[in-house]
């Protein structure tokens, strides 16, 4: 009985048993072409990319390519588990690529979109120097602007509803200072004063009158006179917000002081 030859016995490259040791990368970059195998098979002469080294049982090496080793039989102890291996490394470092290059375009368009934010909160608060150097130097209790103070530091800017409010607010609190420094009570308690024109500020529906059958709604309306005099006046009619002044006699129940304002307590109101 006759042993058959090796195939790379035959080819001179060593002698059996032969068994696969590594596998490693070889290959150049081409200018204008790109990159090409650098590594050439000892068997068939073909260039290779990646060059699974081989010893022979004296411990000899050479290198051959998978295809090489797939024709003459696989008969290479340990090679199924280097290409395996090889395969594994190669999808890790693939995946990694993929990974990194995925992170360096989140970071660049993070980057991009940070630079534009940056441009349009300029522009921003450039347009709205105004209100940010108020609102910044604001230092009163209003939770509302407050708030607004925070959102402006973390985003830079504010949307255009945020803007009209807080511009709203501002309003309103300069009317409550100069409210404060110019109020005055009108009339005497318990006198009857007729064609005075006023305008109704707000009215709040603030609860039920469980005294009355049927029960009617407790309304509060302010109302406020052409010198900025504040009258506060409880009844069970809703009045519409106006900025028209209309002339109205009442009758002074009580003269009170809310948020620093003097405020007059007034009833039987007719328009």
């Amino acid at each position: 009985m006759t042993t058959s030859t090796h195939p790379f016995e035959k080819a001179g490259l060593g002698y059996a048993p032969f068994r696969c040791v590594g596998c490693r990368e070889n290959w150049f970059e081409m200018p204008g072409v790109g990159r090409k195998p650098g590594g050439t098979c000892d068997y068939c002469g073909t260039g290779i990319l990646y060059e699974f080294v081989i010893n022979d049982k004296n411990g000899k090496s050479f290198v051959v390519g998978c295809d090489c080793v797939a024709k003459t039989g696989g008969v290479v102890a340990n090679f199924r588990e280097v290409r395996l291996q090889n395969a594994r490394e190669r999808r890790t470092v693939k995946v990694a690529e993929r990974r990194a290059a995925r992170q360096a375009r989140w970071e660049a368009e993070r980057q991009a979109r940070q630079a534009d934010r940056r441009e349009s909160t300029a522009s921003w608060r450039e347009q709205h120097a105004e209100l940010v150097k108020a609102l910044s130097g604001y230092t009163g209790q209003n939770s509302f602007l407050t708030s607004m103070q925070q959102q402006l530091a973390h985003w830079g800017s504010l949307t255009p509803r945020q803007v009209e409010s807080i511009a709203s607010v501002f309003a309103v609190i300069a009317r409550q200072e100069a409210a404060k420094m110019t109020s005055k009570h009108v009339g005497e308690v318990g006198q009857r004063i007729k064609k005075v024109p006023v305008r109704v500020t707000r009215s709040l529906h603030v609860g039920w009158n469980e005294f009355v059958y049927p029960r009617q709604p407790r309304v509060l309306v302010t109302l406020e006179t052409e010198s900025g005099d504040q009258l506060t006046w409880w009844t069970s009619r809703f009045c519409d917000v106006s900025d028209q002044y209309s002339p109205a006699a009442f009758t002074v129940k009580e003269h009170t002081v809310y948020n620093d304002v003097k405020q007059t307590v007034v009833q039987r109101v007719a328009f």
